[in-house]
């Protein structure tokens, strides 16, 4: 197979040539020198796509921390006015705020953050968040989540941490997939939507597979948060 190759793009052109099966490598000819394979396939997908690194994943989970506590005491303030605001407006008048705001092409502003924070927090909003999820928004929506994660009081992370790792996985950022649950399962222990990045993860389920698996998924999601409702935080706060 080297051989061929290299009779195909030329010795200097090829410079130097690596077979890579299952488990193992081996350079420049049969043989040449070989060792086991160190990184899984998914890395090494994700390096030639040229996806950043970042220097360590307590950089990744510093995206996600959270507000300063200098901003904890107005985003209380926001968040009870907040709370008033979304009940006055009614079901159908939630599903066309958060539905506008997901559509946004802007940086949320501080309110907005409130809202989407507190729109999602309620099993409608998760739902509908994730049926119109996909591989062409999903960027967009990593942004909006970790934006939003920044003006968020700690008790109402839980939900946007979770939709925040499911556009990571439709983006292939397996990394923050993984922060992102392991914050939530801090912050909230079987929360409904990181079981779903669980099974997601343990089964490697490509992201390719969502349009089939999006209305199971957001159905399954839907019954569950109605039997259990949002989870108490440890923390109170």
């Amino acid at each position: 197979v080297l051989g061929g190759c290299v009779g195909i793009m030329g010795a200097l052109r090829g410079a130097k040539l690596i077979q890579v099966g299952s488990l193992w490598w081996r350079a420049e000819s049969p043989e040449g020198p070989t060792g086991r394979v160190s990184v899984s396939a998914s890395a090494a997908e994700a390096a030639v796509l040229g996806m950043p690194a970042l220097p360590s994943r307590e950089a990744l989970a510093d995206r996600i921390v959270g507000p300063p506590q200098a901003d904890v005491d107005d985003l209380r303030a926001r968040f009870t006015s907040g709370q008033v605001e979304i009940e006055r407006i009614g079901a159908r008048g939630r599903r066309r705020l958060l539905t506008r705001l997901l559509a946004s092409a802007s940086p949320p502003a501080v309110g907005d953050c409130v809202r989407l924070a507190l729109l999602v927090e309620r099993p409608e909003g998760q739902v509908l968040t994730l049926r119109g999820l996909s591989r062409r928004n999903a960027e967009a929506q990593v942004a909006l989540w970790t934006t939003v994660i920044r003006h968020c009081l700690i008790d109402y992370q839980p939900a946007p941490l979770g939709l925040l790792g499911m556009a990571a996985w439709q983006t292939g950022d397996g990394a923050l997939q993984m922060v992102c649950l392991e914050r939530m399962e801090r912050l909230a222990p079987r929360t409904p939507i990181g079981a779903v990045i669980e099974v997601l993860n343990t089964e490697v389920v490509p992201p390719s597979h969502w349009a089939g698996l999006r209305e199971h998924v957001a159905a399954a999601l839907e019954a569950e948060l109605t039997v259990a409702g949002r989870p108490a935080s440890p923390h109170h706060r």
